[in-house]
């Protein structure tokens, strides 16, 4: 009975995860978390692309990092990256809470997981 309880609670955290990732990270980091979301590919110049992103989808990016950086980095909201002002985030992005801060972090340690999907 606790091991299925235990399964449930970590089904709703990805998901979750999932759902805040979808809304407040994708257009930026892409589906798999590889830095080629589309909002990116408009910001060009000369052919390459002006903001180099991490690579959430590379296990050795992620290893290092403890939780409480890629908090200190969403506490930013979507002023993290610099391409919208600190005080311009829209009626939708609010703060998240803790318990979504950490629904978040953990989707994003499990991008590394998903089967690849790479464009052919």
């Amino acid at each position: 009975g606790e091991v299925a309880a235990a399964m449930i609670s970590v089904s709703d955290e990805l998901e979750l995860g999932r759902v805040l990732y979808t809304v407040r990270c994708l257009a930026c980091h892409g589906p798999q978390g590889r830095g080629d979301g589309p909002f990116l590919e408009g910001l060009t110049m000369g052919g390459s692309t002006l903001v180099r992103l991490p690579d959430f989808s590379d296990y050795e990016f992620l290893r290092p990092r403890s939780d409480q950086s890629f908090i200190e980095v969403l506490a930013h909201g979507l002023g993290h990256s610099g391409l919208l002002p600190e005080g311009e985030q829209g009626w939708w992005d609010r703060k998240l809470d803790s318990d979504e801060m950490q629904a978040l972090v953990f989707y994003i340690r499990a991008l590394p997981l998903q089967p690849s999907r790479r464009k052919t």
